[in-house]
Protein backbone atom coordinates (compact mmCIF):
# COMPACT_ATOMS: atom_id res chain seq x y z
CA UNK A 1 0.00 0.00 0.00
CA UNK A 2 1.43 3.51 -1.34
CA UNK A 3 1.02 6.57 1.55
CA UNK A 4 1.85 10.17 -0.05
CA UNK A 5 3.78 12.37 2.79
CA UNK A 6 1.34 14.65 4.60
CA UNK A 7 2.55 18.71 3.27
CA UNK A 8 2.38 21.75 5.96
CA UNK A 9 1.40 24.19 4.17
CA UNK A 10 4.04 26.87 5.44
CA UNK A 11 6.72 24.48 3.99
CA UNK A 12 4.99 24.46 0.44
CA UNK A 13 4.66 28.02 0.68
CA UNK A 14 8.55 28.25 1.47
CA UNK A 15 9.44 25.70 -1.93
CA UNK A 16 7.27 27.36 -4.20
CA UNK A 17 8.54 31.19 -3.18
CA UNK A 18 12.26 29.98 -3.34
CA UNK A 19 11.40 27.93 -6.98
CA UNK A 20 9.70 31.66 -7.93
CA UNK A 21 13.05 33.18 -7.35
CA UNK A 22 14.67 31.09 -8.79
CA UNK A 23 12.77 31.20 -11.70
CA UNK A 24 12.30 35.22 -11.46
CA UNK A 25 16.54 35.95 -11.41
CA UNK A 26 16.34 33.13 -14.30
CA UNK A 27 13.89 35.16 -16.92
CA UNK A 28 16.04 38.27 -15.62
CA UNK A 29 19.33 37.14 -16.87
CA UNK A 30 20.96 37.37 -20.32
CA UNK A 31 22.65 34.16 -18.95
CA UNK A 32 21.50 30.66 -20.95
CA UNK A 33 23.64 28.92 -18.03
CA UNK A 34 21.80 30.61 -15.64
CA UNK A 35 18.46 30.12 -17.13
CA UNK A 36 19.75 26.01 -17.33
CA UNK A 37 21.11 26.32 -13.70
CA UNK A 38 17.81 27.39 -11.95
CA UNK A 39 15.28 25.07 -14.32
CA UNK A 40 17.89 22.21 -12.77
CA UNK A 41 17.90 23.32 -9.23
CA UNK A 42 14.04 23.82 -9.71
CA UNK A 43 13.32 20.99 -10.99
CA UNK A 44 15.05 18.75 -8.58
CA UNK A 45 13.73 20.64 -5.60
CA UNK A 46 10.28 19.53 -6.49
CA UNK A 47 11.05 16.20 -7.22
CA UNK A 48 12.66 15.76 -3.51
CA UNK A 49 9.54 17.58 -2.47
CA UNK A 50 6.66 16.40 -4.41
CA UNK A 51 8.29 12.84 -4.77
CA UNK A 52 8.33 11.97 -0.94
CA UNK A 53 5.54 8.64 -0.14
CA UNK A 54 5.79 5.32 1.97
CA UNK A 55 5.57 1.97 0.35
CA UNK A 56 4.37 -0.52 2.68
CA UNK A 57 5.19 -3.81 1.37
CA UNK A 58 4.12 -7.52 2.77
CA UNK A 59 7.89 -7.90 4.36
CA UNK A 60 9.60 -4.61 3.91
CA UNK A 61 8.53 -0.45 4.00
CA UNK A 62 10.67 1.53 1.04
CA UNK A 63 10.61 5.37 1.70
CA UNK A 64 11.53 7.46 -0.88
CA UNK A 65 12.53 11.21 -1.10
CA UNK A 66 12.73 12.15 -4.86
CA UNK A 67 16.12 10.01 -6.01
CA UNK A 68 16.74 8.85 -2.33
CA UNK A 69 15.34 5.41 -1.09
CA UNK A 70 15.45 3.61 1.86
CA UNK A 71 14.21 0.32 2.64
CA UNK A 72 13.61 -1.01 5.97
CA UNK A 73 12.67 -4.93 6.92
CA UNK A 74 9.38 -4.91 8.80
CA UNK A 75 10.72 -7.54 10.54
CA UNK A 76 13.48 -5.01 12.12
CA UNK A 77 11.33 -2.49 13.41
CA UNK A 78 10.71 -2.13 16.98
CA UNK A 79 8.59 1.03 17.82
CA UNK A 80 7.05 3.78 15.78
CA UNK A 81 6.19 6.73 18.00
CA UNK A 82 4.96 10.50 17.05
CA UNK A 83 8.04 13.05 16.74
CA UNK A 84 8.31 16.94 15.92
CA UNK A 85 12.12 16.34 15.51
CA UNK A 86 13.59 19.08 13.50
CA UNK A 87 16.07 16.71 11.84
CA UNK A 88 16.22 16.18 8.23
CA UNK A 89 14.27 13.26 7.06
CA UNK A 90 11.58 12.12 3.80
CA UNK A 91 9.28 14.48 5.91
CA UNK A 92 7.42 17.32 4.22
CA UNK A 93 5.55 17.84 7.44
CA UNK A 94 6.08 18.21 11.37
CA UNK A 95 3.40 15.86 11.99
CA UNK A 96 5.91 13.08 11.94
CA UNK A 97 6.65 9.60 12.87
CA UNK A 98 9.37 8.16 13.82
CA UNK A 99 10.63 4.49 12.91
CA UNK A 100 13.08 2.72 15.03
CA UNK A 101 14.19 -0.28 13.30
CA UNK A 102 17.36 -2.55 14.29
CA UNK A 103 19.69 -0.10 12.34
CA UNK A 104 18.83 3.49 13.10
CA UNK A 105 15.72 5.55 12.71
CA UNK A 106 14.08 7.26 10.00
CA UNK A 107 11.34 9.95 10.40
CA UNK A 108 8.04 10.14 8.13
CA UNK A 109 4.99 12.43 7.67
CA UNK A 110 2.55 10.12 6.07
CA UNK A 111 -0.59 11.86 5.23
CA UNK A 112 -3.11 9.27 6.30
CA UNK A 113 -1.23 8.61 9.68
CA UNK A 114 -4.05 6.70 11.02
CA UNK A 115 -4.07 4.61 8.11
CA UNK A 116 -0.44 3.73 7.95
CA UNK A 117 -0.36 2.90 11.81
CA UNK A 118 -3.32 0.51 11.75
CA UNK A 119 -1.38 -1.28 8.78
CA UNK A 120 2.43 -1.21 10.15
CA UNK A 121 0.40 -2.86 13.52
CA UNK A 122 -0.83 -5.68 11.30
CA UNK A 123 2.64 -5.93 10.08
CA UNK A 124 4.71 -5.52 12.60
CA UNK A 125 2.92 -7.18 15.56
CA UNK A 126 5.89 -7.55 18.03
CA UNK A 127 6.36 -3.58 17.44
CA UNK A 128 6.08 -1.03 19.63
CA UNK A 129 3.42 1.45 18.43
CA UNK A 130 2.15 4.59 19.42
CA UNK A 131 -0.29 7.13 18.63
Amino acid sequence: MYFLSKYDWWLTAIIISGILLLAFSALGSSSSVIVFINTGISIFICWVFFGTGYRVLDEKLIIRGGPVKWTVALSDVTSIKPSRSLLSAPASSMDRLEIRHKKGAVIISPKDKEGFLKLMKERCPSAYISQ
